[in-house]
């Protein structure tokens, strides 16, 4: 780790108190993840859900383990190896360059409390419509700006960009500092 900064945010990310409060297996229940699905994982940080996600697609699924932070991809490769998974794949990419995935393939992508991380989100909400097969799914799960004092997204641009992008909004709920957002592409 480079800071202690670094290091305090990989040790909340992986902390197992964090289940209390974020159940990762009821997180891919509820975006409907099922057997056989093909995934993106955008912003996977230690792949706090992209092992589970990967147990719930199984051997006929795949899901693609997104980030930018390489000792994130690292510790996300040790995870696969102890839990004996071969259906997840590493990209150590930008969201907004996600070339190493064919487009109009995917059935869900997750942005989960990564959104504000990326430094081109429009180019990442357009980049994900390109790989989500009709019907597919963008979820963004995310911390509201204006309640986290600027450490979020604002809902309604992300909105607007998705609606520009070409998705439709099938469900939204609002919580004080994080939002999720369901979007469609037709």
């Amino acid at each position: 780790m480079n800071s202690i900064i670094e290091y305090i945010e990989f040790a909340i990310l992986i902390n197992p108190l964090r289940r209390v409060f974020q159940d990762p297996w009821e997180i891919l229940k509820e975006i409907g993840l099922r057997d056989g699905m093909y995934m993106i994982d955008l912003g996977c940080g230690p792949g706090y859900l992209t092992i589970p996600a990967a147990k719930i697609v199984g051997p006929r699924g795949r899901v693609y383990a997104v980030d930018i932070n390489e000792r994130y991809l690292r510790y996300v490769r040790k995870k696969m190896e102890e839990h004996g998974l071969e259906n997840i794949i590493l990209l150590n990419t930008d969201a907004w360059r996600l070339d190493d995935i064919p487009p109009n393939t995917i059935d869900i992508c997750l942005m989960f409390l990564s959104l504000h991380h990326f430094s081109k989100k429009q180019e990442s909400i357009y980049e994900v419509m390109k790989k989500l097969k009709k019907g597919g799914s963008l979820i963004i799960y995310d911390t509201n700006h204006d309640a986290l004092a600027g450490h979020g997204t604002h809902l309604e641009e992300i909105q607007s960009t998705a609606l520009e992008a070409g998705f439709i909004t099938t469900y939204l709920r609002k919580k004080f500092t994080t939002y999720m957002l369901k979007l469609v592409k037709p």
